[in-house]
């Protein structure tokens, strides 16, 4: 049987290759390994994503030559030796660092072990003592230089200054937050809410399920502080099982859910709905509940969420699944249309930390034209009077505002109602209180 920290570091050599581009894809030779130590392979990788420039930072403090000179093997072999002995808990050291010496020895030559071997000891010599929340002022300008935060509210006390003295700059490496993206929030919220926005991603994002019947087995699933929502124990329960004895019940955080509520404001309730960006169909099943004597015709560009939508109108009366290519076909029949584009996800980097990496103001234009496109492509489709409910998980006026205001001015439609919502929670907050952040508009044709 293969050993997980050699799949984690074989895979994080190919991240290390492809970084701002890194996947949360599957990994190979995962499915050699039993469950336990699959789960730790995956650990090690995700946590290297979510704090990918954290452990950067505090490795390039340790090496005496610029981390982008040090080949990708050793890269790898670095960055999953510092995630596990600052970032994840009960694995013990020698453990850590005898297995990133040897895959070193084994993966580029014997000599390299020496320099990871070295390496992982100054990080080890880091560590300091465990801060427990609230123990530090970690807000604002006062955040401390030998801080390393934790994504359950603890953090490490460094035992010397490793972070840079620039506020944003020591924000930037202490989140694992680009300063492009850093520094768009700073611009539009100030610095106080950008640095908790920063902050709020650094936890992973609870399982969120809504929908649920009233005779459930609620065994699994615990209160969160929004109505109608639950968090869902994996400990208790095994998540495809459970969903499976409940197919009503749908996996969705309330951001989006909220935006797709914003339908409920169509007069005439609509009886033909087409979802053109659709994805795996949660948000077709919600359109659905909404509207229980709507036809509703979903596509997806992308081929394998396409499976999964034919699988969905296998399953449902009223959903069909209809190739992009043919959706031409409706021109002229939507009473909705619904368009959840594509966006840069930073209202969702909790769930989706590779994205924020690819974050670049040029990438931003570019994704508003890729979305304006969406819309003028898809006005055919509607109906005359009919209603387009436009939605992103983005928090980037540029993605959300802006656009409505666009489509107002050129293309007449009317808005109706709106909502945006900023990520709630993280690591200092209970999971009852974690919630993404998204936006939707509900607009009008001309008559």
């Amino acid at each position: 049987m293969s050993n997980p920290r050699d799949l984690a570091l074989n895979h994080l050599t190919q991240q290390v290759k492809r970084f701002p581009d890194l996947s949360l894809g599957a990994m190979a030779g995962l499915e050699t390994l039993d469950p336990r130590d699959q789960a730790l392979a995956r650990a090690i990788d995700h946590v290297c994503i979510r704090r990918w420039l954290t452990l950067r930072a505090v490795l390039q403090s340790r090496l005496d030559r610029p981390w982008d000179s040090v080949q990708p093997p050793i890269r790898a072999a670095l960055l999953g030796g510092a995630a596990q002995l600052l970032l994840m808990d009960r694995l013990p050291d020698h453990a850590i660092l005898n297995h990133a010496v040897e895959w070193t020895k084994r993966s580029v030559r014997p000599k390299a072990g020496g320099l990871v071997n070295a390496v992982l000891r100054r990080v080890i010599d880091l560590r300091g003592e465990r801060i427990t929340p609230g123990a530090l002022d970690v807000d604002g300008p006062n955040s401390p230089r030998d801080f390393l935060p934790l994504a359950d509210g603890r953090g490490w006390r460094l035992t010397e200054p490793t972070f840079a003295e620039d506020i944003t700059q020591r924000l930037s490496a202490q989140s694992s937050l680009p300063m492009d993206l850093l520094a768009s929030w700073i611009d539009r919220f100030g610095f106080a809410e950008a640095a908790r926005l920063a902050r709020q991603q650094i936890a992973p994002a609870p399982i969120i399920v809504t929908n649920v019947p009233a005779n459930a087995d609620t065994g699994p699933l615990l209160p969160h502080e929004r109505p109608g929502f639950f968090l869902f124990d994996v400990e208790r329960a095994n998540l495809t099982d459970w969903l499976a004895a409940h197919p009503a019940a749908r996996v969705q955080d309330s951001a989006t859910a909220m935006a797709m509520e914003l339908a409920r404001a169509c007069d005439p309730e609509p009886n033909t709905i087409i979802d053109l960006c659709a994805g795996r169909g949660t948000k077709s099943r919600q359109l659905a509940d909404l509207f229980p004597e709507a036809r509703l015709i979903t596509t997806d560009r992308d081929s394998e969420r396409f499976v999964d939508l034919r699988e969905l109108a296998d399953e449902h009366p009223r959903i069909e699944a209809v190739p992009l290519k043919r959706i031409r076909e409706f021109d002229g029949r939507a009473n909705l249309l619904v368009i959840d584009a594509p966006c840069t996800n930073t209202g969702v980097l909790g769930r989706r930390p590779e994205a924020k990496y690819r974050y670049r103001t040029a990438t931003v234009e570019e994704l508003a034209g890729v979305q304006r496109q969406l819309i003028a492509d898809a006005i055919p489709l509607l109906a005359p009077g009919a209603w387009l409910l436009y939605a992103t998980c983005s928090i980037d006026q540029t993605e959300n505002e802006q656009q409505a205001a666009w489509a107002q001015k050129w293309h007449r439609f009317e808005r109706i109602r709106e909502t945006g919502t900023r990520p709630q929670g993280g690591p200092d907050q209970p999971p009852a209180k974690y919630s993404d952040g998204g936006y939707g508009v509900l607009l009008r044709a001309g008559r």
